[in-house]
């Protein structure tokens, strides 16, 4: 067996890492292939279905990005939420630049961290009330997530029933997509069943809810 080449894994050994400095050089072409192989070929689909996939972006600053004709476009995602204060704002851009500077950690759960309970005691001193405990959150989903396992913790497992809007999109992981009104994302995955839809915004439909329904946890 000394001569048996295991081919699979010499292709692996073979291939050519793309390094940062070249990240910017991929084409269209290039990047779809890659979509294809290594990331989800249904959304090559549905962004071609939306035109999207001839538009590469190059950069973006403020509330603009700017794409391979450096045609400027007006972002109204901000990132799906991840960056309400626009592309490359030059006060965070700063503060990232000192914490390189400055040669400055973070390393998570293991320790504490400085800069969470900076964040969590600002975040606590300008919410209204009493809200004053803070969870920090990757993601929209994991958000709700952890609401609902809240919901759960106050109300009892006895009361674990949900209502949520007609319409409603909530997130992709199992707990959120329970709630989340979608028959293509759910697909055919096992979910938290017998939640309650309601039309949005129709206060009489969740009174009606809360009435027939004495298990109902929390609204979504």
């Amino acid at each position: 067996m000394s001569g048996f080449v295991d081919k699979k894994k010499m292709n692996y050994l073979n291939t050519k890492l793309i390094k940062v400095d070249e990240i910017n050089d991929l084409d269209s072409k290039t990047i779809e292939k890659i979509y294809v192989e290594n990331i989800n070929p249904g959304q090559v689909h549905y962004l071609k279905l939306l035109g999207f996939n001839k538009v590469l972006m190059k950069r973006g600053k403020g509330v603009y990005y700017y794409d391979q004709n450096d045609e400027k476009i007006l972002d109204f995602s901000g990132g799906v939420g991840s960056i309400g204060l626009g592309h490359n704002h030059p006060r965070i851009n700063n503060v990232r630049k000192k914490f390189q500077d400055d040669e400055r950690h973070e390393i998570g759960m293991s320790f504490y961290s400085q800069y969470a309970a900076a964040l969590s005691k600002n975040l606590a001193n300008i919410c209204p009330a009493d809200l004053d405990v803070v969870i920090l959150a990757n993601c929209g989903s994991e958000a709700i997530e952890q609401a609902i396992k809240m919901v759960e913790k106050y109300q009892g497992p006895l009361r674990s029933k949900l209502v949520y809007a007609i319409n409603a999109f909530h997130g992709r992981t199992k707990g959120a997509l329970s709630i989340t009104d979608s028959k293509i994302l759910r697909n055919t995955f096992k979910l938290h069943e017998d939640n309650i839809k309601v039309p949005f915004g129709e206060y009489e439909a969740i009174e009606t809810a809360l009435k027939d329904n004495p298990d109902i946890g929390g609204i979504f």
